[in-house]
């Protein structure tokens, strides 16, 4: 009995391994190898603080649940072969601990994602050469004491970007996205704040571009809502007109937008449209 009474709670903590059998199928389907056993349907993740792995072929997730919820220290990695999609518009919510690695390509209609759903969380996105596409209308979300990073080339696609807006709950901690290498695009920028949301009590947070990164975003409305929301590290990002409504960290043949020496100024973009 005393036996036991050690080994259930190890039990309990087991972390198992988690992989993708290959090829395309539901997420429901028995096709996962949990610790080396194929045939398998994924385990509760509710229970498990499990290392899940997408190897190769598209898993579809129908919800039956918001994924990440309640997963804890759960990890989940999409590699280069591998994709994930989800059509219906159930949020995405990683709280906890655990890292949601993208290296080939996630698609999903979740209205929200989050990471973290409050200050004591410490969830992590790192899309590390692969595809994020966000196609919901609602916010992908980074709280204060959680991180974001696109690096190796990857590529973020979202309408609408909140950082922190959690408080100061997390000791201070600034939240950003970091662009070290890859590219963030904003889909529209014409929703509130220009496609950013920068909490208040974060002042310092926002969307940091290191020199192998790229900054895009579309469809804008107001380019001066922008102001030091874009950042090279230290000082407001240098952007230019996009040639189609919208503005980026890359020139070419365009001149640089000059409202307080970044963005274009409102009678340029009045004489571009006539």
């Amino acid at each position: 009995m005393a036996i036991s009474c050690v080994v259930m709670p190890l039990l309990s903590a087991h972390a198992a391994t988690v992989v993708w059998g290959g090829g395309d199928a539901l997420w429901s389907a028995s096709n996962w190898i949990v610790d080396g056993v194929v045939g398998q349907s994924m385990p509760d993740q509710l229970t498990n603080n499990d290392d899940i792995t997408i190897t190769g072929g598209t898993v579809t997730y129908v919800p039956g649940g918001d994924i990440g919820y309640d997963w804890g220290s759960t990890n989940l990695t999409i590699l280069s072969d591998g994709g994930l999609t989800q059509t219906a518009t159930n949020w995405w919510r990683f709280n906890g601990t655990g890292t949601l690695t993208v290296e080939g390509t996630v698609t999903t209609n979740a209205s929200n994602i989050e990471f973290g759903l409050n200050a004591t969380d410490g969830a992590n996105l790192v899309i590390d050469g692969g595809t994020f596409n966000h196609t919901g209308s609602g916010e992908l979300k980074i709280r204060t004491g959680n991180t974001g990073e696109i690096t190796g080339g990857g590529t973020l696609n979202t309408r609408f970007l909140s950082l922190g807006d959690f408080g100061d709950g997390a000791g201070g901690i600034v939240t950003t996205l970091d662009v070290s290498d890859g590219t963030l695009n904003l889909t529209d920028g014409s929703v509130a704040h220009n496609g950013i949301f920068v909490s208040g009590s974060n002042p310092g947070g926002g969307v940091v571009v290191s020199p192998g990164g790229v900054f895009n975003a579309g469809n804008l409305s107001d380019t001066d809502a922008y102001g030091s929301k874009v950042t090279d590290g230290s000082s407001p990002l240098t952007l230019y007109d996009d040639g189609s409504g919208g503005v980026t960290s890359v020139p070419e043949s365009s001149v640089p937008l000059l409202f307080t020496g970044l963005l274009l100024s409102a009678s340029l973009v009045r004489r571009r449209a006539a």
